[in-house]
């Protein structure tokens, strides 16, 4: 027999062996009970697979695919009973679906669930920050103002739940649809300032390629704190279970580093090998 014939009789050969072995899990399903977590796309926090740096579609369990989600699979990953099944949605959709019932898991912030809020349990992962970035000569100005203030023209995205408050303070804000969009109209000098979450605004700092980027600063004060959260509905019959695993691993997890920190870290992870 030939080198080449034995190379696509012992690729057959794999096909054949995959098949089966396909079959019997589909015959003999895993006894792990499911646990659903429900997200959407918001970097560095959550990470839907088309947005993964490497270019590579995140079809693996040990893939990086955010700050958050990283932390619950790691969680869950110590409890071989249970099995983590992660689905992102459009965010509002994503709210939907937990509300319904059909997610376990919502991960995000419990002021997204604002109709349901006496009904969940909602568990603290990080304080997020919505703050102020700018030029230097502008974050020297507002460094020397309060946060109630008027401090200008700012630019933001839409939902954003500081957009309200800075517009009652007597400043204009000018919508973008997009996270990096209000970045570049701040180095054109069309806003004095761009509102956005601290980890988002420096995780954009961090990835765009545009220049004047390393120029732009944060301001020393939060405008508001925006609390990111694992939230479980009340009635959900792991409740009580998947509450535990998260609070355990929140003890031997350490956010205490600034935003910038973690974000810089977690970039040279998710820029690595997975």
């Amino acid at each position: 027999m030939s080198y080449s014939k034995f190379k696509v009789l012992l690729f057959l050969t794999m096909i054949l062996i995959f098949g089966n072995l396909t079959v019997f899990a589909l015959h003999f399903p895993s006894d792990k009970t499911v646990i659903v977590l429900g997200t959407f796309d918001y970097p560095p926090l959550m990470i839907k697979e088309s947005q993964m740096q490497s270019g590579k579609k995140n079809i693996e369990f040990n893939q990086r695919q955010g700050i958050g989600v990283d932390f619950l699979k790691q969680a869950f990953s110590k409890h071989n009973e249970y099995e983590l099944k992660i689905n992102f949605y459009p965010s509002k959709r994503a709210m939907h679906e937990f509300s319904i019932g059909e997610v376990d898991i919502f991960l995000g912030s419990r002021m997204d669930l604002p109709d349901i809020l006496n009904d969940i349990i909602p568990i603290k992962l990080l304080p997020l920050k919505s703050v102020l970035f700018c030029l230097p000569e502008n974050c020297a100005i507002a460094n020397n103002q309060k946060k109630d203030d008027k401090f200008g023209t700012i630019s933001s995205i839409p939902g954003s739940p500081v957009n309200e408050i800075l517009i009652k303070n007597g400043n204009q804000v000018y919508i973008q649809e997009k996270l990096e969009r209000t970045f570049k109209f701040l180095l054109a000098k069309r806003a004095d300032y761009v509102a956005a979450i601290d980890f988002s605004g420096h995780y954009m700092l961090q990835t765009m390629s545009y220049p004047g980027l390393d120029k732009i600063e944060q301001v020393d004060f939060d405008l508001l704190e925006i609390p990111y959260d694992a939230v479980i509905r009340k009635d959900n019959k792991y409740a009580a279970i998947i509450s535990k695993i998260i609070y355990d691993e929140l003890q031997n997890t350490d956010f205490k580093f600034m935003p910038k920190e973690i974000v810089e870290q977690y970039l040279k992870l998710l820029n690595g090998p997975h």
